[in-house]
């Protein structure tokens, strides 16, 4: 998996480091439903609403993050 960097940061992102996160029903739900999951899920998914991070790198035009 490719590392973000600073350089390519658009003006309205936000590139955050990861601390610590915890595995929300929403995460496991696909893999209990195996195959079926393809149907409903699109790709490609992210997973963990709930985690806890540094902000590494603020965008130009970002003026919010809450």
């Amino acid at each position: 998996m490719l590392r973000p960097t600073v350089s390519p940061l658009d003006k309205r992102d936000l590139l955050v480091q990861v601390i610590s996160a915890s595995v929300y029903e929403a995460d496991y739900f696909p893999v209990e439903l195996g195959a079926a999951s393809r149907l409903t899920d699109s790709f490609p998914r992210t997973p963990s609403v709930d985690f806890s991070s540094h902000v590494v790198a603020v965008g130009r035009k970002v003026i919010d993050i809450g």
